[in-house]
């Protein structure tokens, strides 16, 4: 629903596709990007969440085995799920709110950091130690968002630690 009324916003302003991010450009060369990003990113985050918790900030101690799927439909669901929320975050917090923030601050340091933090507290069901992450996970989605011009080594680079999580979960029979 948010990512519909992005796109409205989008539309109503007569801007296109584009200007969020969406572009066929190259997209197998930013998928590439994404994907080989994706190694130490997802090393580096494993690091930043120990650090937070050691810190002593908070983190639930896992997913509830009620969200964890079973069986290939809901593993194949829970990836399309997992599509759809990286193609809709990062429309929405990269491609769209930068642009807003950069507009009303006239920095872009200031809005990568704004978006950012609206990202991280989105996701305060994670616990402190989470939200800390994901507000630095925010800002290197930001960096390679506006380093590439293109939303996709972004969307590549979020979807893809959550695919590993869930097929780890599966080949380790976490149920």
């Amino acid at each position: 629903a948010m990512t519909a009324l992005v796109l409205y916003f989008v539309w109503c302003n007569r801007e296109g596709l584009g200007a969020l991010g969406w572009t066929k450009r190259n997209f197998g060369r930013e998928l590439a990007v994404g994907g080989v990003l994706f190694v130490p990113f997802f090393i580096g985050v494993g690091y930043v969440v120990r650090l937070f918790e050691a810190a002593g900030l908070s983190a639930p101690p896992g997913p509830p085995q009620f969200l964890m799927p079973h069986g290939p439909y809901q593993v194949a669901a829970a990836f399309a799920f997992l599509v759809v929320v990286a193609v809709s975050e990062e429309t929405i917090f990269r491609g769209y709110l930068i642009r807003r923030f950069w507009a009303v601050t006239g920095s872009r340091t200031a809005a990568v950091v704004l978006s950012s933090f609206v990202f991280a507290i989105g996701h305060g069901y994670e616990g402190s130690a989470g939200v800390a992450t994901v507000g630095l996970m925010g800002v290197v989605f930001s960096v390679v968002y506006l380093w590439r011009g293109s939303l996709v080594a972004a969307i590549a680079l979020l979807f893809l630690p959550d695919t590993v999580s869930i097929l780890l979960s599966v080949l380790a029979g976490v149920h």
